[in-house]
């Protein structure tokens, strides 16, 4: 997997690339984690050309949630322009409901500029 990211002055935008699965987890776990340590709040996974996505993947973004828990007013996780089996996953799992999945990029930095 191709992790690719921009920090800027909004949300930080991580584009995926290829499976995210057990083996390729720890990658973005680490790259998370150290944004999170230099300060960023806020991620937009862009997930077009996310192919896979396994329950490994899951527990990271579980486990970057939780990081961010304190800073709930100007932090959060959104994916955008995930495919239709990426999107079942999160259905299926139920997490649809805690990490907001967007159509576009573009509907992903709208949401993201207003978090509650």
């Amino acid at each position: 997997m191709r992790i690719d990211y921009s920090p800027g002055s909004g949300p930080v935008i991580i584009t995926l690339n290829g499976q995210l699965d057990s083996t390729t987890a720890t990658s973005l776990q680490e790259t998370l984690q150290g944004l999170c340590g230099e300060g960023h709040r806020c991620f937009i996974l862009a997930c077009a050309d996310l192919n896979y996505l396994s329950s490994a993947g899951l527990r990271v973004l579980l486990g970057v949630r939780k990081t961010l828990a304190p800073h709930r007013n100007d932090g959060g996780i959104h994916l955008a322009e995930a495919r239709a089996h990426v999107r079942d996953v999160f259905q299926i799992s139920g997490l649809d409901g805690v990490f907001p999945l967007h159509a576009t990029l573009d509907a992903a930095r709208s949401a993201a500029g207003g978090l509650p």
